[in-house]
Formats: C-alpha cells, sequence, structure tokens
C-alpha cells in the first residue's frame, strides 16, 4: 500500500508545481502588462515634451517644461527598473519578492507620473490661459480624484 500512496502523491505534488507556475506566469504577466502601458504613456508624453520645448517663452513656462520633464522621465526611468530586475533576477528565487519590489517602483513613479501629466496639460493649454493653465489643468486631476474616493465610500 505505501508503494501506492507514492505515485498518487507525486502526482498531486507536480500538479501543485504546475498550478503554481501557471498562477506565478499569469502574475508576472499582469506585472509586465502595467508596466507597458505605463511606460508607454510616459515616453509618449516625454517626447510630447521634448517636441514642444523649443517653442517655450521665458520665465514660469521654462519652468514649468524643465520640471515636467524631469519627472516624466524619472517615472519612465522608475517604470522601466522592474524589466531591469527581471533580467538581473531570473530564474526567481522568490517572486513574491519581485512582484513586491515592481509594485513599489511604480508607487514610486505614478505621482511622478501624474505631477509630469498636470505640468504637461497645463503646458498644452498654456498659450490659451497663461498662468491660468495652472487651475485650469486641475479640473480632470480633482474630477478623477473625487470619482475614485467617491467609488470608494471614504469621502
Amino acid at each position: 500500500m505505501a508503494t501506492d500512496e507514492r505515485p498518487n502523491d507525486s502526482s498531486e505534488l507536480q500538479q501543485e508545481e504546475a498550478a503554481s507556475e501557471d498562477v506565478l506566469t499569469d502574475n508576472y504577466r499582469a506585472v509586465l502588462n502595467e508596466l507597458a502601458v505605463l511606460t508607454t504613456v510616459s515616453v509618449l508624453l516625454f517626447g510630447f515634451l521634448l517636441g514642444s520645448s523649443a517653442r517655450a517663452s521665458h520665465g514660469v513656462e521654462q519652468w514649468i517644461y524643465a520640471v515636467a520633464m524631469v519627472l516624466v522621465a524619472s517615472s519612465t526611468m522608475v517604470f522601466i527598473l522592474p524589466v531591469a530586475y527581471h533580467h538581473v533576477e531570473f530564474p526567481y528565487h522568490n517572486f513574491h519578492r519581485f512582484v513586491a519590489r515592481s509594485h513599489f517602483w511604480i508607487r514610486v513613479g505614478l505621482p511622478l507620473f501624474a505631477v509630469g501629466l498636470y505640468l504637461s496639460l497645463c503646458l498644452a493649454i498654456w498659450g490659451l490661459f497663461s498662468a491660468g493653465a495652472l487651475v485650469i489643468a486641475a479640473a480632470p486631476f480633482l474630477a478623477t480624484g473625487v470619482a475614485f474616493v467617491t467609488r470608494r465610500g471614504q469621502f
């Protein structure tokens, strides 16, 4: 009887390992998809800033361009860090640590990206509203924040 139990135990163990690998693959794909979207959008925004920085007038507009470019470039680099980490650490000894570190860098990059996006919107409408663009550009961010907080019931 003892020999009958071993094949069952080993086949169950193999099934558990296969299921675990599938979950790891799905989790890894989810992290990569998040990073792909964030990196693509931040690179496009950085391209917009580089392409339009030559038309910035002196003063406040130039400073906004400079700060926006640094923030968006920083967020792009932060979004790329988990991919670099993946290439250094693969195969993983602790996949959950990789996911935790990747999410940490995403949480660091999102505020940088959000402020860079806000400043980019300010620059896009600066010609129409001058310094008033700083107030007008806040509207979509405030609306999104209110919708998010209201949806979660924390308002």
